[in-house]
């Protein structure tokens, strides 16, 4: 078996990293994200310390989850069933109650 056949050749590998830049992933915070995220806070603004953009940098990753926990927790506002009028204006018993929603 040729043993140059399993080689690739470094034109073929990308000099470029793929990173996550995501806050949240999967409910759980992306760390490394965070901190290339402060990293790049410290760099663009040069006023900021470390303390400073690891500090906005959570606050961006708070509200990433709060925004992750809302979309997983929509819930539509009446049941997928079959409604009808008499359904929502009926008593326990399934009578119309006077035309009014007695639960």
């Amino acid at each position: 078996m040729n043993n140059s056949s399993h080689i690739q050749s470094n034109s073929n590998k990308s000099c470029a990293r793929k990173r996550d830049y995501r806050l949240v992933v999967d409910g759980k915070y992306n760390r490394k994200a965070i901190m290339q995220r402060a990293w790049a806070f410290m760099k663009v603004y040069k006023g900021y310390t470390l303390k400073s953009a690891l500090r906005q940098a959570w606050i961006d990753a708070i509200l990433a989850m709060e925004d992750y926990n809302y979309s997983q927790n929509i819930k539509p506002r009446l049941p997928k069933s079959e409604l009808t009028m008499k359904s929502l204006y009926a008593n326990p018993t399934g009578d119309m109650a006077n035309g009014y929603a007695t639960r």
